[in-house]
C-alpha cells in the first residue's frame, strides 16, 4: 500500500552485485546512483578507454541483464504502486514531480535525486512505465497509457491558444471541453514548458503578461489589477521593483503609465487601470 517504505534500493543493489565490475561501474554512472554524478558516453569513453558506441553497449548489457537478475515479485510491487499512483493523477506526471510524490508516499529518507534515479532504472529495466525525454516544449515525463499522454498534449495546446488570458475561465471551459477535473486538467499543464506561475501567483501560459510579465507597463498593469484600487506612480514603482532584479526607476514607470491607455490618472500621480473604472 502507498506509503509503505520500499526496499527500492536494496532490489536494484541485488541486481547490480550480480554485473561485472566495470559493467557495474558504467551502469552506476550513468544513471547517478549512490550519489554519483552522471557522466555521458563520452566522458566514460575516456575514463576506460573506449567508443562511445561501446559503452553503450555494455549499458544496454547491463540493462538486459539486471531484466534477467532482478528480484520480479519485489519490482512488481513497487511498480504496482507506481501505476496506482499514476492512475489517480491521469496517467501522466512531469518527471521531477513524481519523484517528489513518490518519495513521500514510500517513506525515502534519502535525497531525492538519487531515489529518481533508482526509479529511473527500475523502469527502465522493467519497461514500464514508459518516459519520455523532454524537449522545447516539454518536461520529461513518465506515462502509463498513450491516450492519457496524447490527451495532455491537447489540454496544453488548448490553453496555449485560449484567446481570453484568464486561467480561472480556461478551467472552466477546459472541464466542459475535456470531462476532466481540474486537478488532472493543472497536472496535465505541469508537464508543459509553456505552463508557468506568475510572480503574484497567477497560472496559466508563459505568454500571457501576467505570467511573465517583460516590460514596465505589464509589471506595472500585474500590480495595479492585483491592488484593485488606484496607486500613485511611485509605489508602482516600488512594487515593481519588487518582482524583479532589474528595477524600474519611478520616472520610467511614470512615463510608461501615461503612454499605455489602459491606465487612466485619477489624481495628482495617482493611476487606475480603466477596466477597474468600468466596473
Amino acid at each position: 500500500m502507498l506509503g509503505t517504505p520500499l526496499k527500492l534500493r536494496k532490489v536494484i543493489d541485488r541486481s547490480i552485485e550480480q554485473l561485472d565490475d566495470r559493467s557495474a561501474k558504467i551502469l552506476i554512472s550513468r544513471y547517478g546512483l549512490y550519489g554519483e554524478e552522471v557522466k555521458t558516453l563520452a566522458s566514460l569513453g575516456d575514463i576506460y578507454n573506449l567508443t562511445r558506441e561501446r559503452v553503450r553497449q555494455i549499458e544496454d548489457y547491463s540493462i538486459n541483464s539486471l531484466k534477467e537478475t532482478i528480484d520480479q515479485e519485489e519490482a512488481r510491487l513497487i511498480l504496482e504502486l507506481i501505476h496506482n499512483y499514476l492512475n489517480k493523477i491521469g496517467n501522466i506526471r512531469r518527471e521531477e514531480l513524481l519523484v517528489s510524490d513518490l518519495r513521500t508516499l514510500f517513506g525515502v529518507k534519502y535525497g531525492e535525486s538519487i531515489f529518481g534515479s533508482e526509479l529511473e532504472l527500475l523502469a527502465k529495466v522493467m519497461g514500464e512505465p514508459e518516459i519520455v525525454d523532454g524537449d522545447e516544449e516539454w518536461h520529461n515525463v513518465w506515462h502509463n497509457d498513450k491516450k492519457a499522454y496524447r490527451l495532455a498534449g491537447s489540454v496544453i495546446e488548448y490553453l496555449l491558444k485560449f484567446k481570453d488570458q484568464d486561467f480561472q475561465r480556461f478551467l472552466e471551459s477546459a472541464i466542459s471541453k475535456f470531462d476532466l477535473p481540474e486537478t488532472i486538467i493543472i497536472n496535465y499543464l505541469s508537464a508543459s514548458k509553456h505552463f508557468g506561475v506568475g510572480p503574484l501567483g497567477d497560472l496559466g501560459s508563459r505568454h500571457w503578461p501576467h505570467v511573465h510579465p517583460k516590460t514596465v507597463r505589464d509589471k506595472s498593469f500585474l500590480i495595479l489589477r492585483k491592488s484593485g484600487a488606484p496607486l500613485h506612480f511611485k509605489e508602482i514603482a516600488n512594487l515593481v521593483n519588487k518582482l524583479d532584479k532589474k528595477k524600474a526607476h519611478p520616472a520610467t514607470v511614470h512615463n510608461e503609465l501615461i503612454k499605455d491607455p489602459r491606465f487612466v490618472l485619477v489624481g495628482r500621480g495617482t493611476y487606475s487601470l480603466k477596466e477597474h473604472l468600468k466596473s
